[in-house]
C-alpha cells in the first residue's frame, strides 16, 4: 500500500511541475483512482509504474526529483514537449533503459545523469553521462558543454551539428562521435 501512495504522489508531482493543466491530453490524470489507467503510464501487474510515454503533449517545467521514488520506471519518453529542466535528482540511482526528452528547452544535463554508474552507450546529447541508462535520446534542445572524447572508446555518441561546436578538444576526433543535423522540416524540428 505505501509503494502504491509514492507512486500517486510522485505521479502527480510529476504533473503539476510539467504543467498538467494544460496539458492537450490528460485521459483519467487526477480523475481514474488507478494510476495504471492515467494516460502514457504503463505499469506491470503489480501497479508498479514501468514507463512514462507522454511525447508531443505540451509538457513544460522540471521533471521533478519524485520521479525517484518511482523504482521500477525504466522508461521515461518525453520528445517534443517544452521540458526546460531536470531536477538534480530525478534519475537519481535509477537503473533506467530509456530517456528520451528529444526536442525539449532543455540546456544541460543534469549531475544526476552524469554521475549515475554504469552507462551502456550514448545518443544525441552534447554532456556526458556515465550512468545506468542504455539509451539517452536529447536532440534538438540548446545543451552545451565539452565532450571528453575519450569516453567514446566503446560507445556511441550522436548530437546536433551546432551542439558539436566546440564538443571536441581542438584537434581531437573520434571515431564513434557522430554530429550531423537536427531534422528540420518546414522551419522546425521534426
Amino acid at each position: 500500500m505505501a509503494a502504491i501512495i509514492m507512486s500517486v504522489t510522485a505521479l502527480v508531482d510529476f504533473y503539476e511541475k510539467t504543467g498538467g493543466d494544460n496539458w492537450k491530453v490528460k485521459l483519467n490524470w487526477m480523475e481514474h483512482p488507478n494510476y495504471c489507467l492515467w494516460y502514457g503510464i504503463t505499469c506491470d501487474s503489480k501497479f508498479n509504474v514501468v514507463a512514462i510515454k507522454i511525447p508531443g503533449n505540451n509538457l513544460i517545467g522540471t521533471i521533478p526529483a519524485s520521479l525517484r521514488s518511482l523504482d521500477h520506471l525504466s522508461a521515461l519518453i518525453l520528445p517534443n514537449n517544452k521540458i526546460a529542466s531536470i531536477h538534480p535528482d530525478a534519475f537519481q540511482d535509477k537503473a533506467f533503459c530509456t530517456v528520451d526528452l528529444t526536442k525539449n528547452k532543455l540546456t544541460e544535463i543534469p549531475t544526476c545523469l552524469t554521475t549515475a554508474f554504469g552507462l551502456f552507450g550514448f545518443n544525441k546529447i552534447s554532456s556526458v553521462p556515465t550512468g545506468q541508462i542504455s539509451n539517452i535520446e536529447m536532440s534538438c534542445n540548446k545543451l552545451t558543454g565539452k565532450v571528453d572524447h575519450t569516453k567514446f572508446l566503446t560507445s556511441d555518441f550522436t548530437c546536433n551539428a551546432v551542439d558539436c561546436q566546440d564538443v571536441l578538444p581542438h584537434g581531437h576526433s573520434c571515431g564513434n562521435l557522430v554530429c550531423g543535423p537536427c531534422d528540420i522540416f518546414q522551419g522546425k524540428p521534426k
